[in-house]
C-alpha cells in the first residue's frame, strides 16, 4: 500500500471550489505511478525490460468532491496481478478517513519499443504486495454500448503537445478532458467508467462522438482511420 498526503489546490479545483474529476483522476494517476517507482524490484525489473505499464481499463465513483485547501489522502494498493495485468485500487479520503473518491482499474505490462504486451516472469510476481480490495461495487470492464441508438458526432480534436506523457501518448486523463466537455455544464458525475484501445499521438486526430441516455453518457474517441482510442461512459446524478 503506497500513500500520499496532500491538500487540494487551486489549479484541481472547478469554479465551484470543488476538485475537478480530471483533478482527482490526476491525483490518482501520480500516486500509481509514484508506488510504481517506490516499487525498487518491479521498477528495475521493467527498466531492464524496457517495458512501462499501460492503463487499459478504469472505474471510478464519486462519493463526493473534496474542496479547495481540504486536506486529502491518496492510497494505492494491489488486491491481483495476472502475468499481463495487475489490478489495483487507487482511492481519495478525507482526514476522518472517509472514502470521497473510490477506483479500480487494470494496468497492462507493455514493451515500450514494440507497444506489445509482456508477461511478468512467476519469480517477480512472487514479489508483488497484495492487499484486500477496497468495498465498492466492481463493474465489468468491458462497456457495452446500448444498441439502436443515435450517435452524435461532434469536432475533431488535435493532440497536442501538452496532452503528451512521458510515454510519449497522449496521457489518460487528457481521454476524460475531451469526453467530459460533452456532459452538460450544471451536471455532476457520480461514476466514471473508461476503457482504453488504441494510444492516440502527437497530432493524430480524434473524432468523438456521443450518446445521451438521460442519466448515461456514452463518448467515443476514434481516430481518422476508425480505430477506436477509447470509450467513455458517465454515469451522472440527476
Amino acid at each position: 500500500m503506497y500513500r500520499i498526503e496532500s491538500k487540494v489546490v487551486g489549479s484541481r479545483t472547478d469554479t465551484n471550489g470543488e476538485l475537478k474529476l480530471t483533478g482527482a483522476l490526476d491525483y490518482l494517476q501520480d500516486c500509481s505511478l509514484q508506488w510504481m517507482e517506490s516499487e525498487q524490484s518491479f521498477s528495475k525489473y521493467l527498466s531492464k525490460n524496457n517495458a512501462g505499464m499501460f492503463l487499459v481499463f478504469r472505474q471510478v465513483d464519486v462519493i463526493r468532491m473534496p474542496r479547495y485547501r481540504e486536506e486529502i489522502t491518496t492510497q494505492t494498493s494491489i488486491f491481483d496481478c495476472k502475468n499481463a495485468f495487475g489490478l489495483r485500487n487507487t482511492n481519495i479520503y478525507d482526514t476522518k478517513k472517509r472514502p470521497c473518491i473510490l477506483s479500480w482499474s487494470i494496468g497492462a505490462f507493455v514493451n515500450l519499443k514494440t507497444g506489445k504486451m509482456i508477461r511478468l516472469t512467476p519469480e517477480e510476481i512472487k514479489k508483488v504486495k497484495y492487499d484486500e480490495k477496497a468495498e465498492m461495487e466492481y463493474l465489468n470492464r468491458k462497456i457495452d454500448v446500448p444498441e439502436n441508438n443515435h450517435w452524435e458526432n461532434m469536432e475533431k480534436v488535435v493532440v497536442k503537445r501538452s496532452d503528451i506523457d512521458l510515454y510519449h501518448h497522449m496521457n489518460n486523463t487528457k481521454y476524460i478532458d475531451i469526453a467530459h466537455e460533452y456532459i452538460p455544464y450544471n451536471s455532476s458525475v457520480k461514476r466514471l467508467r473508461v476503457a482504453f484501445k488504441k494510444p492516440a499521438l502527437l497530432g493524430d486526430e480524434i473524432f468523438p462522438r456521443v450518446i445521451n441516455l438521460s442519466n448515461k453518457y456514452y463518448v467515443e474517441l476514434r481516430d481518422r482511420e476508425n480505430r477506436q482510442n477509447a470509450i467513455i461512459e458517465f454515469t451522472v446524478y440527476r
